[in-house]
């Protein structure tokens, strides 16, 4: 489930940023110099954040049946598919014992929230850095 949902990602941002791609080629040349010149300073590699602005918006939303969380350029921060995993990872850090202490970073869809509350932790903090999730 996780390699295919993985694949399906890759694939829908491969195909994003081919419309993107084929969209920047279609501006006229001294528009495209200009841009390429902004965002070559720092290579993504080397950058601290793919989406160093992905706090400053407040679009970031749940579609309608809460199996997406989708940020303001409409790619997937967190996806129902993701669901097995979290469970199983909810189930290693506790080692299936109650009373554990545990802190997530990044809220998401809460799906290993979920999952960590039925190993009834003794103190459970979540830590979320965007406004609106």
């Amino acid at each position: 489930l996780v390699e295919e949902g993985t694949k399906a990602e890759l694939i829908l941002g491969a195909s994003i940023r081919l419309a993107r791609d084929q969209e920047a080629n279609n501006k006229p040349e001294a528009i495209r110099n200009n841009e390429s010149k902004s965002n070559t300073d720092v290579p993504v590699a080397h950058a601290p954040c793919t989406k160093p602005d992905y706090l400053e918006h407040d679009n970031v939303r749940y579609n309608a049946a809460n199996t997406l969380l989708l940020d303001n350029d409409n790619d997937a921060v967190m996806m129902e598919w993701e669901r097995p995993l979290m469970m199983a990872h909810a189930q290693i850090l506790t080692s299936e014992m109650k009373g554990k202490r545990v802190m997530n970073i990044g809220f998401g869809l809460g799906i290993i929230d979920t999952a960590l509350q039925g190993y009834e932790p003794s103190l459970h903090v979540i830590c979320e850095a965007h406004p609106t999730v």
